[in-house]
């Protein structure tokens, strides 16, 4: 089967070539990011940090993220998306900031927050791992034990 033979370029893509298998790709993603591009509610799902989410991409079109960064259309296409994004983010950012709601954290910030979050989940799980070896040593002291030193059980 060739790209020209088929009647929807949603139909599957076993049986074509790699090139004509790219074409398919290609209206996909076109049809995606203009769905992106005009419906919130999509747009909130695909889009993190700015940034279109590749494999929410590769899963609506049915590619595998290698197709995404080797196709030079779909990248340009991803790009022009993500270029188009960028002043609504910035616009966003600036009424925060107007608004006097904080501003999105700085990666130090961030990196430091998550480690200090590390460090408690850590402390927690050492002190849940002794509190059990403490219940277990209980359980042993309220266990009345018979004088001939053998197991209830």
């Amino acid at each position: 089967m060739r790209f020209a033979e088929m009647a929807n370029v949603w139909d599957s893509v076993e049986g074509l070539s790699g090139r004509d298998r790219g074409k398919v790709y290609i209206h996909r993603a076109r049809a995606i990011i203009h769905k992106i591009e005009t419906d919130p509610e999509i747009r909130a799902a695909a889009v993190i940090h700015g940034r279109i989410n590749r494999v929410y991409l590769c899963q609506r079109i049915e590619c595998c993220a290698s197709v995404l960064r080797q196709n030079a259309t779909i990248r340009q296409l991803i790009a022009d998306l993500e270029n188009d994004l960028e002043p609504r983010r910035k616009a966003v950012r600036a009424s925060r900031e107007r608004s006097g709601l904080p501003s999105e954290p700085a990666e130090p910030e961030r990196a430091m927050e998550l480690s200090r979050c590390y460090e408690k989940i850590d402390a927690q799980a050492a002190e849940i791992a002794d509190l059990r070896r403490q219940k277990q040593e209980a359980l042993w002291l309220i266990c009345d034990l018979p004088e001939h030193g053998c197991l209830p059980w």
